[in-house]
């Protein structure tokens, strides 16, 4: 357990990873916020481009 800041909930205790890396516990780490890697996934998964992207949160069909 160790602290974390989580945005948008605040510092609270949270487990770290279950596996030790050289002698170390991977520390805890925030959750990713709504819609972070929304660029990625569309862009990795449906291959849009950049513009296509744009278009997309233009069109308020993604935010």
């Amino acid at each position: 357990m160790a602290p974390l800041d989580q945005p948008g909930v605040g510092p609270h205790l949270a487990p770290g990873g279950p596996l030790l890396l050289d002698g170390r516990q991977v520390p805890p780490s925030p959750a990713p916020e709504l819609g972070e890697h929304t660029d990625e996934v569309l862009a990795d998964l449906l291959s849009l481009s950049p513009p296509e992207l744009a278009s997309l949160r233009a069109d308020g069909v993604v935010a």
